[in-house]
């Protein structure tokens, strides 16, 4: 039953929507997009699809297409109507063009779930056809099934509530009925070991693709990242402006949570976004004093100052006093006599007014492999 529920933790909290892994993946520029919507039109070799959110997209068929109700039963192109719901994964060409992969269609317009909890079970009742979640936030929930309710793992190893046991972790989309009881819209649960590691990452935003329901990030450790975002991303800004992906823009500074995605055999590992928190540095209080702030790498270390090379190619000589603040993710840099060539830094600085410029705050990341901590210094 293990083995591959990692996956299935996340791919069951779409499943309500019934929004399914893409068949492939581009590593270098992911242009896999995938979602729900109403269909609004159909064409001889496409058809087009409202989102919820307003969105308006043309989507191609070509002989990769694959259709297929809700249970997974084989569907086909003709299957499609006008007003009806379908949800899938689509593939952008170079031209912007969508091309549908895999197409779900719907029995109607899924339900939004009301509730969505991860925890522990701690009861199955079979016999009642209910199960109970202790959640993270240390409430304890008791949710019923029903026939509409999806519970599968990516194996399909996981079909039913008699696969649940106590000690599972799970996930669960609920809606809430009228006397306040829970019936839950989609379940995934696997063995504590099986769940998979959340990461977080804080750098730039380097690319939004709303269409795509994509975004890449340029990390402070010097990575390029790729989310995907789905129905549980939360967005948050200090001045409640972002609320969808859509909000995001190139040169924002953000953080995201995010899980491993739910990826076809072969796939690059994109990571789903859980959380993105996000802002433009010129936004940002706290920062008293700081008339600059830039991205780049530590190129030298002095008694008193460092070098940082910019990503606009730009080279700052940047010193740094008894007030200046440092921190890094591993709490090993404290001060200038930590940092090493390589190290990547988000840097806060005053302009001194006669072309220096004092650190306020220093970010760093990690060092680069052979060099930072462990290593001999020159």
């Amino acid at each position: 039953m293990v083995g591959k529920l990692s996956k299935m933790l996340l791919g069951i909290v779409v499943l309500t929507l019934a929004l399914v892994a893409p068949a492939s993946a581009q590593s270098e520029d992911p242009r896999e997009c995938r979602g729900i919507g109403q269909v609004t039109a159909i064409g001889s070799a496409d058809f087009s699809v409202e989102t919820r959110r307003g969105g308006s997209y043309t989507v191609v068929v070509d002989d990769q297409t694959t259709f297929e109700d809700r249970q997974g039963n084989p569907s086909s192109f003709a299957a499609l109507q006008v007003g009806g719901w379908a949800a899938g994964s689509c593939e952008r060409d170079a031209d912007g063009q969508l091309h549908a992969r895999r197409v779900v269609l719907l029995e109607g317009e899924p339900q939004r779930p009301d509730v969505r909890a991860a925890g522990e079970i701690t009861d199955v009742n079979t016999g009642a056809g209910t199960f109970s979640l202790h959640s993270r936030q240390g409430q304890d929930l008791t949710f019923a099934v029903n026939g509409d309710t999806r519970i599968r793992s990516r194996d399909g190893s996981v079909t039913g509530l008699a696969d649940l046991e106590p000690g599972m972790v799970a996930v669960v989309a609920a809606v809430r009925q009228e006397d306040g009881s829970l019936i839950a819209l989609g379940i995934g649960g696997g063995n504590p070991e099986d769940r998979p590691d959340r990461t977080r990452s804080i750098g730039e935003i380097t690319g939004v693709d709303a269409a795509a329901g994509t975004f890449t990030l340029h990390s402070l450790e010097g990575a390029g990242l790729s989310f995907f975002v789905s129905d549980r991303t939360r967005f948050r800004s200090r001045g409640h402006d972002i609320g969808g992906l859509e909000d995001l823009q190139v040169g924002m500074r953000a953080f995201v949570l995010a899980l491993p995605g739910v990826q076809a055999e072969g796939d690059d590992g994109r990571l789903e976004a859980i959380a993105v928190a996000a802002g433009n540095p010129q936004d940002r209080p706290g920062n008293p004093g700081v008339d600059i702030r830039t991205v780049g790498r530590v190129t030298d270390v002095g008694a008193s100052s460092f070098t940082l090379a910019t990503r606009s190619g730009e080279s700052l000589t940047i010193s740094v006093d008894g007030s200046t603040i440092f921190r890094s993710r591993d709490g090993r840099v404290s001060g200038l006599g930590d940092l090493r060539s390589g190290m990547v830094a988000i840097v806060g600085a005053k302009d001194l007014g006669n072309g220096g410029l004092l650190a306020v705050r220093i970010g760093v990341g990690r060092a680069p492999a052979g060099e930072g901590f462990g290593a001999s210094s020159q």
